[in-house]
Order: C-alpha cells, then sequence, then structure tokens
C-alpha cells in the first residue's frame, strides 16, 4: 500500500488507479442501498464510501504496524457494523 509513495516509475499512478477504481465500486454498491431504501434519506454514498476506505485503509496500516494486537477479522466486522449503523435508515 506505501510502496507506492517510493520513487518506481508508474507505481504511484497505478496506486492511485486502484484506490479510485475501489472507491467508484464502494459508491456504486452504496448508491445500490440507497435505491433500495436501506440508507437513510440524505445519506450521501460517495462519503460514505470514503468514510470506508478511509477505516479500511487505516486498518491495514494498524495491521501492517502490529499485525500481533490487530485482529483484521474483528476490525472489518466493527467497520461493517458502524458504517451500517452510520448509514441505516430511521425505524
Amino acid at each position: 500500500m506505501f510502496e507506492s509513495l517510493k520513487p518506481a516509475v508508474g507505481l504511484q499512478e497505478y496506486m492511485v488507479s486502484i484506490h479510485r477504481d475501489f472507491l467508484t465500486d464502494v459508491e456504486t454498491v452504496v448508491s445500490r442501498g440507497s435505491e433500495n431504501g436501506r440508507l437513510a434519506d440524505g445519506a450521501d454514498p460517495r462519503a460514505l464510501a470514503e468514510t470506508m476506505m478511509n477505516l479500511l485503509r487505516g486498518l491495514a496500516f494498524r495491521w501492517l504496524l502490529d499485525e500481533k494486537e490487530v485482529d483484521m477479522l474483528a476490525g472489518i466486522d466493527s467497520i461493517r457494523r458502524t458504517m451500517n449503523t452510520l448509514a441505516a435508515p430511521a425505524d
């Protein structure tokens, strides 16, 4: 993930492309939830996608720094539960 910050011909552009594509894909999935009434009124699919991507990247960074302490699966589940709570329509 962070290798793209080092000088390497074409690597940074490739990593930027991957991240942009991933963000677009996540936004598309979140937008489907909005269309199906599974998101709160006024929820911004792009903002939710960016938040999720930022959380996932932060989790990955923490795991790279300290994989003995950071439980990746528990972290992903925490992100899923949090995003569902933030984006859920009011009852």
